[in-house]
């Protein structure tokens, strides 16, 4: 049987999500849905910590927010664009946990993919025979706090 989840959210790095949506997570843990991050990359390149500390620092906030799960793809930093590869593993996440509910960041040049490719994968993965695997509603999280329903 395949795991189950009320609310994906995609980060492109360690702390993003919680930067983006941290309070929503915790309104939604509170009302009891389950929710699983995926960060995308491991922040290698980022000049705020190490990769362990950063890791670290992950796990704890997701621990304090009463996530049910998170985990990272280990995709490279600095290196997300829509690509086969990245489309499969983000739309093998979504087929795993079934959301009702995807939320990633609104795409900025440097990690364009975590915005395209919920989208992506919802076209490319769901074809009608599997129709009941798709995500309910994909969301974006914007720069200002705002949420784009897709």
């Amino acid at each position: 049987m395949k795991e189950t989840c009320d609310l994906l959210a995609f980060g492109a790095h360690p702390d993003d999500v919680e930067i983006g949506m941290g309070g929503t997570i915790a309104k939604y843990v509170r009302r009891g849905y389950r929710i699983v991050i995926c960060d995308l990359t491991q922040a290698e390149l980022s000049s705020n910590g190490t990769v362990d500390e950063r890791q670290r620092e992950a796990a704890e906030a997701a621990r304090r927010l009463g996530v049910s799960e998170r985990f990272n793809l280990g995709l490279p930093d600095r290196g997300l664009y829509v690509e086969e590869e990245a489309i499969r593993q983000i739309a093998a996440v979504i087929r795993r946990y079934r959301p009702r509910l995807v939320f990633a960041p609104y795409w900025k040049i440097d990690i364009r993919i975590t915005g395209d490719a919920p989208a992506l994968s919802r076209k490319r993965s769901f074809p009608p025979a599997s129709a009941a695997m798709a995500p309910e509603s994909l969301a974006m999280r914007t720069a200002f706090g705002r949420c784009i329903i897709i």
